[in-house]
């Protein structure tokens, strides 16, 4: 993936890239700490021109709000699953990616139709990053709010 800027001096990404670099993400998950591990995604959440006095730790503390926000707008189950597989759940920061993945798989199965972890990746996880994906980048695309 080449980096490339815009014209104001951010990190370009397309919503598939910035998809890709969530995924790649998920194994530490997306915490303040654990986005220090992706300086090019803190970039894009909060590029340093923005605010030259702010160290990578606090734009990498604004980019994990900026991730959960975006979940929350996505809202229902679906918000809670990737809260929890992202390790953005209180109680998920020290779970390995397969366990938050079986936990996001409870979230979104019921009783009677439960929902694995495999199942959840192959069938839940790709669509629900793609979700968190885009609703990043809206905000951060020209025009949006």
């Amino acid at each position: 993936m080449t980096t490339e800027r815009h014209p104001s001096g951010a990190v370009a990404l397309t919503p598939a890239e910035l998809t890709r670099l969530l995924r790649r993400q998920l194994r530490s998950g997306l915490r303040a700490s654990r986005l220090l591990d992706c300086p090019e995604l803190i970039e894009f959440l909060c590029p340093e021109h923005d605010d030259p006095s702010r160290t990578l730790f606090d734009r990498a503390l604004a980019g994990e709000a900026k991730i959960a926000q975006a979940a929350n707008r996505i809202g229902g189950k679906q918000a809670e699953a990737l809260r929890v597989v992202c390790g953005l759940e209180d109680g998920t920061v020290g779970l390995s990616l397969q366990q938050r993945r079986k936990l996001a798989g409870l979230v979104l199965g019921t009783r009677t139709r439960p929902v694995s972890a495999a199942t959840f990746v192959k069938n839940y996880e790709p669509i629900l990053m793609r979700d968190l994906a885009v609703e990043v980048w809206r905000t951060k695309a020209p025009g949006a709010q």
